[in-house]
């Protein structure tokens, strides 16, 4: 395996990077700010959110696939799903 990032590796990073959460206070609250400019975030998992939101749009929509996988000897099926992307290297 090769020790230069991927494709996709890359364009994790350039919007992990877009959205890094910068966290500032007043005498009163704490907040997180996107760097992005996506507003205030009380919560940190708002911008935990608000940044996998970012990511599944780079990403081109992740979406559920599901299969039933056969487990042998007795060829009963067992439920598999994964998570899958419409995302395809574009230069």
């Amino acid at each position: 395996m090769s020790d230069e990032p991927s494709d996709a590796q890359k364009l994790i990073a350039e919007v992990h990077q877009a959205h890094w959460p910068r966290r500032r206070h007043d005498d009163v609250d704490l907040w997180t700010e996107c760097r992005c400019g996506a507003g205030k975030f009380y919560n940190p998992a708002d911008h935990s959110k608000h940044f996998a939101a970012e990511l599944d749009k780079a990403l081109g929509g992740l979406t559920r696939e599901r299969s039933v996988v056969a487990v042998y000897p007795d060829n009963e099926g067992e439920p598999k799903c994964r998570f899958v992307s419409g995302w395809t290297v574009t230069e």
